[in-house]
């Protein structure tokens, strides 16, 4: 008897899952994560058709049009009402991150401050969301090192950080960062590396460290070489 109370708790259970759009909606998420973006936009369609408030399904399609830049304000408003009913962390710092970004590119401050308070009461942290952050703070460089010690080896991360202490003059440390190990062989690092050692006029650095990968870079170094500065620099700062 046991057996089939628990036999026909299963069904009941699946028939609800399929009912609710929850089944379609992880599909359609899947599909986004491998940048399919047509077929997880049908997908949130049909599960959004079964279920109108299938947060998921909200999430995901209010981040497709507002990344696409299709009806942006609808996009917007579903993710607002996805999140309230979001448990993941990961999915709900998603979310805020697409609307702090929204609110950093508009130039919304009140909202961008909302927002950056809700996220670290709720402690909803990401990569993305630390860049963001630090973009939207007026003590940047506390929440980069907040992020580094929460993601040491995110690239992303300490490339911003270096390139924000550079655009301060804090050269000696934003190379520091450019040498450390998530940034090693890093053609972006040295990039910046190059232009930091040209910017304190160390040329002869600047040409070890500048990348020797493709035929544009050995063009530049040709003028380096040549000492064609001005005109190396605009190639350079063109990249």
């Amino acid at each position: 008897m046991k057996n089939k109370l628990y036999t026909l708790a299963g069904i009941l259970i699946l028939l609800y899952s399929c009912s609710d759009g929850s089944r379609l909606a992880r599909e359609g998420r899947e599909h986004q994560q491998k940048a399919h973006n047509v077929a997880a936009l049908n997908l949130y369609e049909k599960s959004l058709e079964q279920n109108p408030s299938n947060p998921i399904a909200l999430l995901g399609k209010g981040s497709i049009l507002v990344r696409e830049n299709v009806t942006r304000v609808m996009g917007i408003s579903m993710i607002e009402k996805a999140l309230p009913k979001i448990k993941d962390p990961a999915m709900k710092a998603e979310g805020y991150a697409i609307l702090l970004n929204d609110s950093i590119s508009r130039g919304d401050s009140r909202k961008a401050d909302k927002l950056s308070q809700t996220i670290q009461q709720q402690k909803l942290y990401s990569p993305k969301i630390f860049s963001l952050l630090a973009r939207s703070s007026k003590n940047s460089g506390t929440v980069y090192e907040t992020a580094l010690q929460n993601y040491p080896d995110s690239r992303e991360l300490r490339l911003e950080y270096a390139s924000w202490l550079a655009s301060r003059n804090n050269y000696t440390e934003a190379l520091q960062q450019l040498r450390s190990a998530p940034l090693a062989g890093q053609r972006d690092a040295a990039l910046l590396s190059a232009r930091i050692y040209y910017l304190q006029g160390n040329r002869e650095k600047a040409i070890e460290v500048y990348p020797k990968d493709d035929t544009h870079s050995l063009e530049i170094l040709k003028l380096i070489n040549q000492g064609k500065w001005n005109v190396a620099i605009e190639w350079i700062q063109s990249e």
